[in-house]
């Protein structure tokens, strides 16, 4: 569900509208919320009871582990798409506009509607790089995500082991 959420991603435009982004989050939201618990679950059934503490820690820095990891992927390939994009205009801008234009669509706006309507089409280049470079993060993420379904579905063992309790 995640890859697949992450999939319609792919398919905004400058006009899809907040619709247009609310539909795939809510699949990408379902999935990481069927995916969750049952990890947690998978992790804290198969320790024993004086051990739930390491156990509940242990899934605790994967999570954050990941998520971090996850966010530096996404914004190393999104700053890249972004400024693959906006780098030919570059040259015929201002000097003093050209760091923050390479920098962010934001800083690009804010130029944008100080300059008025002549800066129209730089913000449609910085919004439509901004948009390419979305598109090939969530291509990466998932591809990612897809990977490691199948990493878990091929590699994870069966059932869960009945472990000694102490209750």
């Amino acid at each position: 569900m995640i890859a697949a959420g992450l999939g319609m991603m792919t398919r905004l435009t400058p006009s899809s509208g907040y619709l247009g982004v609310l539909i795939p989050l809510f699949v990408i939201s379902a999935g990481l919320g069927l995916a969750a618990a049952p990890a947690t679950t998978a992790i804290m059934t198969d320790t024993a009871v004086d051990t739930h503490g390491v156990a509940a820690g242990v899934n605790d820095a994967a999570r954050e582990i990941g998520a971090a990891v996850g966010i530096a992927v996404a914004g190393t390939v999104l700053a890249a798409g972004y400024h693959s994009a906006i780098a030919p205009a570059l040259p015929r801008l201002p000097e003093p506009a050209r760091t923050p234009v390479s920098h962010s669509l934001a800083a690009t706006t804010e130029l944008a509607h100080q300059a008025g309507p002549r800066a129209q089409p730089l913000l449609d280049l910085a919004r439509t790089g901004f948009l390419d470079g979305m598109h090939h993060t969530t291509l990466v993420l998932a591809a990612i995500s897809l990977v490691a379904a199948a990493a878990l579905a091929f590699g994870a063992a069966g059932r869960p082991r009945k472990v000694d309790r102490q209750d």
